[in-house]
């Protein structure tokens, strides 16, 4: 089960004839625009791309703009799949194919679900979901909670999310659930400036690992978007058990940069 969009540009050769269509394309082209301001951008969703539940059934891809084995592409208008009839653990792909054509650059943008045993580290994943009938979808958990132990509800945690590095990171909106619950309890210094930089900016995934290698007394240096969110998901408890509590940050310790 899939659902496609195709999107084209023209080609434009020396002494061939120019059509109305063409020429009006060029208004709307965004090809060397968007390639040039997101060059430095790693793969992944730049812009757009939200997830909606409709009736229980149709799930909605929003436009927007995101980026694929280099390249910058377009979504200029929604996209709709309906979930899978079975129940079960599933991956949506987001997937880029080259059409055949002579005259424009077209490329055909689809959607897709597939178990999520059969996922590789190449697909584009939107987001996964625990599939079980009897029980409404949520586009989102209004709590930061362990999502892959939560039926029905739009897990972001393996999305990739482009900014400007050579790597992805995790989606905003995870980090923003994970500091409105540590901000339920008397945070240090430390923990309080690293929400509010997590709220309100786009945060590589080094300043990530960083930031629990420090919480967590380890050393990682590579951690995947799962790891991330289970780390951060301990830190969590951690300070709600009283585990952790509030100090000043010692200044012997190794400085810590968010640039």
């Amino acid at each position: 089960m899939q659902s496609k969009r195709t999107i084209k540009l023209p080609i434009y050769r020396k002494f061939q004839n120019l059509t109305s269509e063409s020429l009006n394309s060029i208004v709307n082209s965004y090809k060397k625009y968007i390639g040039s301001k997101y060059i430095d951008y790693s793969d992944g969703i730049i812009e757009g791309l939200f997830i909606k539940v409709i009736d229980n059934n149709l799930f909605e891809i929003s436009e927007g703009i995101f980026k694929l084995n280099s390249n910058v592409y377009l979504l200029d208008d929604k996209i709709y799949i309906k979930r899978p009839e079975l129940e079960g653990r599933y991956a949506l792909i987001l997937n880029v194919e080259k059409l055949a054509n002579k005259e424009y650059d077209e490329f055909e943008i689809s959607v897709f679900f597939k178990e999520t045993t059969l996922v590789s580290d190449d697909d584009f994943v939107l987001f996964n979901i625990i599939l079980r009938d009897g029980a409404n979808i949520y586009s989102n958990s209004t709590e930061f909670v362990e999502y892959e132990k939560e039926f029905n509800v739009i897990d972001l945690t393996n999305q990739k999310y482009s900014i400007k590095d050579e790597l992805y990171t995790v989606n905003p909106y995870i980090l923003t659930k994970f500091c409105e619950e540590m901000e339920k309890f008397n945070l240090n210094d430390f923990d309080f400036s690293m929400c509010m930089l997590f709220k309100n900016a786009s945060v590589k995934k080094e300043v990530l690992i960083s930031y629990i290698n420090r919480k967590l007394n380890m050393k990682e240096k590579i951690l995947s978007n799962k790891q991330i969110r289970n780390y951060l998901f301990k830190i969590l408890k951690d300070i709600e058990s009283n585990r952790i509590v509030k100090e000043n940050i010692n200044k012997d310790l190794e400085p810590f940069s968010i640039i």
